[in-house]
């Protein structure tokens, strides 16, 4: 089997347009590792056993080398592979008539996850945030370069907090095959005052202050252009909170341990009118003690106020 003469002009036109042909040339390619696996951001060092037809070892062979996807990766001269983005793709090295082709695929460690309705995002180590839909091949790069220190899906958006706070949201295309060149659109800015935490819902998103105050604000995506706006507003006013969370209402915990939820309204994306006051029922601390998020039903847009317990209210 012969590599095609496009792609010899090709892997040779990078290392090899001045240098001299070696007296042997190789009969047989050895690539170790033989299936690289590079991480985003990171090198790889690939090495080449060559041997003539005997079988002997051929010392300083020269090789050419070839990148099909340079978006996912890229190789030198030396075969030094850069991973540039998640993805895969193939490489060959090839020396004389000898040639191997081999897969490739850049990774990256996921120190975060947030698994949304329709989309949900992840957390690299170094703060890049990835996302994907339900019809996309794979995750995407948020695209625009920031850097997070903390990421949050909810329906078909994500959102996430900067390195000094500021709050971030974009659209996860989830509907189908990518419009364009990006399935998610660029992050935009939320405003409002720094936060230490986000509650990403499927309707809107709060954020909470240093100082326990819980900002709330719309999701509000244009999806034909990936254009939105937020208009963040305090949740509760004289309340400290020291946790949020965000389903389809959104739910607090004060100083003290007292829960107060809010939910959806006819007359506005969120609302901060009707809390329901810590007491609901132990079972709905208890869930908050163990990590789980209590939605209240959907159908209904705020609980009840009181601080009595309600009984056959159904929490899921």
């Amino acid at each position: 089997m012969r590599l095609p003469a496009l792609l010899v002009s090709a892997a040779f036109a990078v290392a090899c347009s001045d240098v001299a042909a070696p007296s042997r040339l190789p009969a047989s390619l050895t690539l170790v590792p033989d299936s690289p696996r590079v991480l985003v951001d990171s090198n790889l060092q690939l090495s080449v056993t060559a041997r003539d037809h005997d079988g002997s070892v051929i010392a300083n062979p020269v090789l050419g080398w070839l990148v099909f996807d340079t978006i996912v990766a890229q190789v030198n001269t030396g075969g030094l592979l850069s991973g540039k983005s998640l993805g895969a793709s193939s490489l060959i090295v090839a020396s004389g008539d000898a040639f191997v082709q081999v897969p490739i695929a850049t990774v990256t460690r996921i120190a975060q996850i947030a698994v949304g309705t329709l989309g949900s995002c992840s957390l690299a180590p170094g703060g890049t945030a990835y996302c994907w839909g339900r019809d996309l091949a794979g995750p995407a790069r948020v695209p625009g370069g920031r850097r997070f220190q903390t990421t949050g899906a909810g329906n078909d958006q994500g959102c996430g907090l900067d390195l000094t706070g500021s709050a971030y949201c974009w659209f996860i295309d989830s509907a189908g095959p990518p419009r364009g060149p990006q399935a998610i659109s660029t992050p935009v800015t939320v405003g409002g005052p720094p936060f230490t935490r986000l509650a990403v819902g499927y309707y809107y998103t709060c954020g909470l202050t240093a100082t326990g105050s819980a900002y709330c604000w719309q999701i509000a995506f244009d999806q034909q252009d990936n254009d939105s706006s937020f208009t963040p507003a305090v949740a509760l006013s004289g309340l400290t909170f020291t946790n949020l969370s965000s389903t389809f209402p959104a739910c607090g915990i004060v100083t003290g341990g007292q829960v107060y939820c809010w939910g959806r309204t006819t007359t506005a994306p969120w609302a901060a009118t009707r809390p329901v006051s810590a007491s609901i029922t132990a079972n709905l601390a208890a869930r908050h003690r163990h990590g789980s998020t209590a939605r209240y039903p959907p159908w209904r847009s705020s609980p009840r106020v009181g601080t009595t317990p309600v009984r056959r209210r159904r929490w899921v």
